[in-house]
């Protein structure tokens, strides 16, 4: 995408969120919380050279009683360009083996490269509140890619991606809880490759306390491309390769202050090779999520 498509994309997001902003403290309904926050991944990612990707989001929330916008603005380093790059479900693999790169690339296969990440608009609406006893909560998402990274710096695609889901959480009592999330990304083509649309599936538990959350849970998101190319040391494709799955195992832990707001600390583990090895998160809000 050009800059300056991206820059007018920006500036639209931004006037956006200004208009959302302002809507909320005209009707008083809602609270408007931040937060900001580091993720590291770290893998080979079929490959035979480390790759490590990095963001820094911050993260704008407008909490209403029916649901929560959220908008996110991240800043993307990637050390290893052109076999991963970042989507919304995390690293997504669209090459193997040694250093190559997508036609649509012009930076160095392999370099490093770092600028604006793409903006993220998500909606989700409250369809059941939980409540004492085992009341579920159930809700319902909508969330929308606006291609803000330069695909040409291998940062991102280039291209809007848009997806639904849902979210169920069931409470065992005062502490135990069911987590079940699954949603369908629609995702758009760069031209250079044919990117499937992708489904994602999350299931696991958690252990509340007034003070902390432990969540364990495992996510499977399915091949953002099928077949990927195999690149030799030069450069050149030599081969395909049938993708895995991306599926992690994730532990986080959120502890509550007592002004109001959280921390929360991630591990992720890959299970498969087109997921990282290891990632680290952590993230400071001034909201309860």
């Amino acid at each position: 995408m050009r800059r300056g498509a991206c820059s007018r994309i920006a500036r639209l997001a931004c006037c956006g969120l200004a208009l959302s902003l302002a809507a909320a403290a005209s009707a008083g309904a809602a609270v408007v919380d931040f937060a900001l926050g580091w993720q590291r991944f770290e893998g080979e990612f079929e490959g035979g050279d480390e790759i490590t990707l990095e963001q820094i989001p911050l993260e704008i929330e407008i909490n209403r009683r029916g649901g929560r916008l959220t908008i996110v603005v991240p800043q993307y380093r990637i050390e290893g360009t052109g076999t991963v790059t970042m989507s919304m479900d995390g690293p997504m693999l669209i090459g193997a083996g040694g250093p190559g790169a997508p036609s649509h690339q012009r930076s160095r296969p392999g370099g490093s490269e770092s600028g604006l990440g793409d903006i993220i608009l998500r909606e989700e609406s409250y369809l059941v509140r939980g409540g004492e006893g085992r009341r579920p909560f159930v809700s319902w998402i909508l969330d929308l890619k606006i291609p803000t990274a330069d695909e040409k710096e291998g940062l991102g695609t280039g291209e809007r991606d848009w997806g639904v889901g849902f979210k169920y959480v069931q409470p065992l009592g005062r502490v135990f809880q069911i987590l079940g999330d699954v949603s369908y990304r629609f995702m758009g083509d760069p031209g250079s490759i044919d990117i499937d649309d992708r489904v994602r599936l999350m299931a696991g538990f958690a252990f509340v306390t007034s003070g902390s959350r432990w969540r364990v849970v495992v996510e499977n998101v399915t091949p953002a491309v099928d077949m990927v190319p195999v690149y030799d040391t030069a450069g050149t494709p030599i081969g395909l390769l049938e993708a895995d799955d991306y599926r992690v195992a994730r532990l986080d832990l959120l502890v509550r202050s007592q002004r109001g707001g959280t921390t929360r600390f991630t591990v992720t583990k890959g299970l498969t090779d087109s997921a990282e090895d290891l990632g680290f998160a952590i993230r400071f809000s001034s909201g309860g999520g």
